[in-house]
């Protein structure tokens, strides 16, 4: 479906397999905010049934933010994605049903988390219209709500960049860069 400024589509999926039965839907929406702006969501569900007894389910919900306007000096990207994984009956070494799971275990297992990034670029130049230089920002951040046979696995993990740059002649550069990850 497409109107205006929207976009969106959604499919969905019934297999009946010799060694899993599954199902699933997929869905995604875009609008945008103007021009070189916009905006995105995105959902994904699946749940399968092998004939072994093994289940498993996978959800993924993402929106996104993008800014980057022709001729602008600042852009960015922005995301916030949640993530579960779920299995049952699995034996480690097999598929899952689904053909998809993180989980390689024996038995069952769960696992889910939430995960922010935020990329910035900024291009600054000159009356002349000739880049000077840059700066670039990257944060992103992940929390993991699992817990596994009574053992609470939460944790939030940081991870921090930056590269900046400058301009010293028409051919010569100084930069550097630096990166921070905390748990």
């Amino acid at each position: 479906w497409q109107k205006g400024r929207w976009s969106a589509r959604v499919r969905g999926e019934h297999r009946d397999g010799e060694t899993a039965n599954r199902q699933g839907v997929t869905a995604a929406a875009i609008r945008q905010l103007g021009e070189g702006s916009v905006v995105g969501s995105a959902l994904r569900w699946t749940k399968a049934n092998g004939t072994d007894g093994a289940s498993s389910e996978i959800a993924d919900a993402a929106l996104s933010l993008a800014h980057r306007p022709a001729g602008s000096d600042f852009a960015f990207l922005s995301k916030v994605e949640y993530r579960s994984d779920r299995i049952a009956g699995a034996t480690a070494g097999s598929a899952a049903p689904t053909g998809l799971s993180r989980l390689t275990i024996d038995g069952d297992a769960r696992s889910s988390r939430l995960i922010g990034s935020v990329s910035s670029n900024w291009t600054p130049r000159d009356r002349a219209g000739r880049e000077r230089g840059e700066l670039a920002l990257f944060v992103g951040l992940r929390h993991n709500f699992d817990r596994f046979e009574g053992f609470d696995l939460a944790d939030t993990t940081l991870l921090g960049g930056a590269n900046l740059r400058v301009a010293v002649g028409e051919r010569i550069e100084i930069g550097g860069r630096a990166t921070v990850r905390a748990s």
